[in-house]
């Protein structure tokens, strides 16, 4: 996305260019450098043709913005009427020069709305995360309409009960919960479309987008939808009208994909009777996070761009881990969060970037306190599963996490969930005797765990490595142990 000097016409262009950016996302990254590549394809979207009175927006699947993060989201209704009528001047003179017959019109100090079908051609990038980047390269504006800005109104409604578990809805303002509930009496009856009605410029796009998106992340068992969007909309008597449809996966076909969700649901529901037949809240994740690390393995397939249509779809939704066992990032998440609701948790789906790649993770509360979880990086695939990232603060995953600014992700502290305190592995200070004590404790596991609460006595004990190292072999009997070790999360972990 092009990055504009002047701070107004930056954010201007974030809000005309934000519904063609693609979380939906998907996919991840661990540790293995074999993972990490991205592709190009591109695409040209022809939007339908509609009346003059009518503006045609297209989102493309990502949740994770060009933006850069101090510029933010915009939400202020009068900035974005200045930087909407510097940019609909450029735009107009631009279109002019590209096709005469054109008229455009002259741009006033109030905010603007352009009156346009457009055709936009978009640089699609797929990267592990399964996200797609889309860049606005041209648009033609036929006309302009003056409105007047109001005030924007972001006060926020009771959760009503059918949401009470839906995360993401607990960051939504009232207008936001609005479409977000209209979006779900559509879907719990078959369809993919809703409308509203707000008072004329009082409906912010950005406020659009992350009702959408919050819906679909709050609600992985909806899995016929892909996450991009078109909207339309007028104005009319002071009010604007808006028309919004979610498209569907091609693996829909003809219909709306409802055997594909019975098939999930059932599954889902399988998996979190088996967990809760445990007692405690941290059996219970665990289990849902171990069945995930056994039974899916990361689609890198996906990833490299081989796959396509169906199939590429489907590893990016719950169904791909749950159903077909190969899944990206956001097909772990949203199994996670499908099962957690389930059990009766509050999860959602958090998206952001790791290792500079669009990614995705998760977000649960238990006893009052968030946690941070990535399902996805502990899947060893096949070496062991790792728990460096179950239940952390947010602190520490915003080590090697960059959260993306879409919403407003909250604060988490406890570490009373923390897999390494549960099996005491976890050393505040660094001597060779308490280690070696820690890992006979931990002899008939694949996986051997020395957990540091600081960098100091992390470097230790990774000074001492090669003792260690013949402390397992002994303690084993195993001739060979390989090691990994994490200095973000201050952690060395031994495979025998």
């Amino acid at each position: 996305m092009r990055l504009y000097k002047n701070k107004t016409l930056r954010a201007a262009a974030a809000l005309i260019t934000v519904f063609a950016l693609a979380f939906g996302l998907s996919g991840c990254f661990p540790f293995d450098s074999a993972k990490e590549t991205t592709g190009e394809q591109s695409e040209t979207i022809s939007p339908e043709s509609i009346p003059e009175t009518e503006t045609f927006f297209t989102a493309a699947d990502e949740t994770v913005t060009d933006i850069t993060e101090d510029s933010g989201i915009i939400t202020s209704t009068e900035e974005t009427s200045t930087a909407f009528a510097e940019l609909t001047s450029a735009i107009t003179t631009a279109a002019t020069t590209a096709a005469p017959s054109t008229t455009a019109a002259a741009t006033t100090k109030a905010a603007t709305t352009t009156k346009a079908a457009t055709t936009t051609t978009k640089a699609v990038t797929t990267t592990k995360s399964g996200a797609t980047r889309v860049n606005v390269t041209s648009t033609t504006a036929a006309a302009t309409k003056a409105t007047t800005a109001a005030p924007a109104t972001t006060k926020k409604a009771a959760i009503t009960s059918s949401f009470k578990n839906r995360f993401c809805y607990t960051l939504l303002n009232s207008r936001e919960r609005e479409a977000y509930s209209t979006l779900y009496n559509s879907a719990a009856s078959g369809g993919n479309t809703f409308s509203m009605r707000v008072p004329e410029a009082d409906f912010i796009m950005d406020e659009l987008e992350r009702a959408i998106y919050g819906f679909c992340y709050d609600f992985p068992e909806y899995c016929r939808f892909d996450r991009s969007f078109s909207v339309k909309y007028s104005n009319a008597e002071g009010y604007t009208s808006y028309t919004a449809k979610v498209n569907l996966c091609s693996f829909c076909g003809s219909g709306n994909g409802s055997e594909y969700e019975s098939t999930l649901a059932a599954k889902a529901k399988q998996v979190a009777s088996a967990a809760g037949a445990y007692s405690s809240d941290f059996d219970r994740i665990k289990y849902v996070h171990d069945y995930l690390c056994d039974n899916a393995k990361y689609n890198t397939a996906s990833y490299f761009g081989s796959l396509t249509g169906p199939d590429y779809q489907l590893a990016h939704c719950a169904y791909g881990a749950l159903i077909n066992g190969r899944a990206v990032c956001d097909g772990y998440a949203n199994a996670f969060v499908y099962i957690m609701h389930e059990l009766g948790y509050e999860c959602g789906q958090v998206t952001g970037k790791s290792q500079g790649q669009n990614h995705a993770w998760n977000i649960i509360k238990v006893g009052g306190e968030y946690y941070y979880m990535d399902v996805t990086w502990d899947d060893g695939d096949g070496s062991g599963t790792s728990y460096e990232y179950f239940c952390i603060p947010k602190s520490r995953m915003s080590k090697d996490h960059k959260f993306d600014t879409l919403y407003a992700y909250p604060d988490a502290t406890s570490e009373s969930l923390s897999f390494f305190k549960h099996i005491g592995c976890e050393m505040d200070s660094y001597d060779y005797d308490t280690a070696a004590a820690i890992i006979d404790k931990q002899k008939d596991n694949k996986v051997i765990f020395l957990k540091f609460t600081n960098a100091e006595t992390y470097k230790a004990a990774m000074n001492d490595l090669s003792r260690l190292s013949d402390c397992i072999r002994k303690i084993t009997g195993r001739n060979t142990v390989k090691y990994n070790n994490s200095s973000a999360g201050n952690l060395i972990k031994f495979y025998t």
